[in-house]
């Protein structure tokens, strides 16, 4: 995620449970609005505090699944 120039790039995935490249083997950069990116910010501040209290590394995904990456 760039939080200054307000967009992601969507560099991987998980395709039947394993990390892969994208369909097209590119890397997508997405642009997303001012809210959602202050959402991420907020998510990722959360999940910073709360591996910090867990001692558990910070996770590189942005969507995680109830067991964490997926």
């Amino acid at each position: 995620m760039d939080f200054h120039g307000g967009f992601i790039e969507v560099r991987r995935a998980i395709v039947q449970g394993q990390v892969a490249t994208t369909k097209t083997r590119k890397i997508r950069r997405v642009d997303v609005t001012p809210q959602l990116m202050d959402s991420l910010k907020r998510l990722k501040e959360t999940r910073t505090l709360q591996t910090a209290m867990s001692g558990k590394p910070v996770q590189d995904w942005v969507f995680l699944s109830t067991l964490g990456c997926r």
